[in-house]
């Protein structure tokens, strides 16, 4: 009787001992299939082209001379009182920058000395207006280039530019305008025709 307890207690004991390495030798199957956790982390983290480069465009900014005054609005179809103010103080800076860099290069001569003060004055008579209509200033930074060409090349830009300063004025003028607004235009128009006949004479 004692022997055949004690035959069943290994028997048992040997089918624990083997359910037990199976159990083991599971696990170590299971254990071998699993991913490379540092693989999986590198392929969520690292792109799949690394080498690919991306190129992030610029934006347009107050460097490019084409959104600035003039030639803004010449490419605007949509003139707003905002939009107009912004490009008579824009073109007003760049005007008053342009004879900056010619008397830079010959001197503080006539008319540009003159012209060049009469475009600070345009300049302090718009920037109330961006505070009466509650609108921001733009923003602008000068073209630190310098002026390149002859005394001649100077009378001439100053010309062009007040020529396209009028057609600007004048397109803004066949626009609905508050009555304050309207008369700072008129005003400037009148100034540039001014600046215009006194470029003319030097040429």
């Amino acid at each position: 009787m004692n022997n055949n307890i004690k035959k069943f207690d290994v028997f048992l004991c040997l089918i624990l001992l083997v359910g037990l390495l199976m159990a083991a030798c599971n696990q170590m199957k299971q254990t071998d299939e699993l991913p490379d956790l540092n693989n999986v982390v590198t392929e969520i983290v690292t792109p799949a082209e690394t080498d690919a480069k991306t190129d992030t465009p610029t934006p347009a900014g107050i460097s490019d001379r084409s959104l600035l005054g003039v030639a803004a609005a010449a490419q605007d179809n949509s003139l707003e009182v905002a939009s107009m103010l912004r490009y008579a103080l824009e073109d007003e800076y760049l005007a008053r920058d342009a004879y900056t860099k010619i008397m830079d290069a010959f001197g503080e001569i006539r008319p540009f000395i003159n012209i060049r003060e009469a475009e600070n004055n345009h300049i302090d008579m718009l920037i109330p207006f961006f505070t009466v209509y509650e609108l921001p200033l733009p923003e602008y930074e000068t073209d630190p280039s310098p002026f390149a060409g002859t005394l001649a090349d100077a009378y001439a830009t100053g010309v062009q530019a007040e020529i396209d300063n009028i057609a600007m004025y004048e397109r803004f003028l066949d626009e609905d305008l508050p009555n304050d607004v309207r008369i700072i235009f008129e005003r400037l128009m009148k100034a540039s025709q001014k600046h215009l006949r006194a470029f003319e004479r030097g040429l």
